[in-house]
């Protein structure tokens, strides 16, 4: 199945990984149990993120069913390699999340490159 990308094609693969340990037994199984789920929403919030959206907590929630962008924000970055950047909107405690134009040029290679490695 392909995801429509503004100026190209997605493939649908699992080449996104969430983190492996939790610090509790219970959170542990709901990790678990929900990885499939979590990676999909590294693979949204990804994919959001390359077309250029600015997205914040509410946002992930509404728009993209993404339960919770910090942690899928930091899966990306710390276990897939992606580059991202967060920034606080002005005169508010809310978050953004976004790439740079520099981000999304880097982001397209290593996803083609991960790609690439997994077809193998």
């Amino acid at each position: 199945m392909m995801l429509q990308h503004n100026n190209y094609n997605v493939i649908q693969t699992n080449l996104f990984e969430v983190h492996r340990f939790e610090n509790t037994v219970e959170n542990q199984i709901q990790l678990d149990e929900g990885r499939k789920d979590f990676s999909n929403q590294c693979k949204k919030l990804f994919i959001a993120l390359l077309n250029g959206n600015r997205i914040t907590f509410q946002d992930a929630m509404n728009n993209y069913g993404i339960s919770d962008i910090r942690r899928r924000a930091k899966d990306l970055v710390d276990d897939n390699g992606v580059m991202l950047s967060k920034v606080k909107v002005k005169n508010s405690r809310i978050k953004e999340w976004f790439m740079t134009s520099e981000q999304i040029e880097e982001n397209k290679k290593l996803y083609l490159y991960n790609k690439l490695i997994n077809s193998i």
